[in-house]
């Protein structure tokens, strides 16, 4: 699917559970060879206003900046970061982590976008990141697929698949992009 960024629409109704992971949404987003904008049916506004970028410490987090920062330059919107510290309680992780996110924030800088950065403790990321969008009034959260590789084949990571099946704000899905792990400024 030769694209820039898909949309696709769903209806909680279709799914009375509280998680539908193996719908046709999952499945679109997992395939998908670009970002995916999920939306729930009750959605009744165009646009975005506030925008939730989460960041954890992990290889491929700050991959979906980038798309973040074109979708905030579109619609004019405030970026929340959403800054996951990390679990380890050693100070390098800790200062390093700190130094991406200063860059993420130069980086939104540098494209004239207006950011807040909220850092929190690392709970369930999934229902951290729902909560802290609906707490701010978010009208779209962007993160990464964390695409997982098994027999039956590729899926969506737990963080990914709690998002999209429990938000009810809509979802911008960023496919990863292969890097060297260690390269501090990955992405941009």
């Amino acid at each position: 699917m030769a694209c820039r960024h898909y949309s696709y629409g769903y209806s909680r109704k279709q799914w009375p559970q509280k998680s539908v992971t193996g719908t046709n949404t999952i499945r679109v987003i997992a395939e998908a060879e670009c970002p995916v904008i999920s939306v729930q049916a009750h959605a009744n506004k165009m646009g975005f206003n506030n925008i939730v970028l989460p960041i954890d410490d992990s290889a491929h987090s700050r991959h979906k900046v980038p798309m973040c920062v074109a979708m905030a330059n579109i619609y004019q919107s405030k970026v929340h970061i959403l800054a996951f510290k990390p679990k380890k309680d050693v100070e390098d992780s800790h200062r390093k982590f700190v130094v991406r996110i200063e860059q993420v924030e130069d980086f939104l800088t540098e494209h004239n976008l207006i950011s807040e950065t909220h850092y929190t403790t690392e709970g369930n990321q999934g229902d951290d990141t729902i909560n802290f969008a609906k707490s701010i009034e978010a009208d779209l959260i962007v993160m990464m697929t964390e695409q997982e590789f098994s027999i039956t084949g590729t899926s969506l990571g737990t963080f990914a698949n709690t998002v999209i099946n429990r938000s009810p704000i809509a979802v911008l899905s960023v496919q990863p992009q292969e890097s060297n792990p260690d390269n501090i400024s990955v992405g941009y």
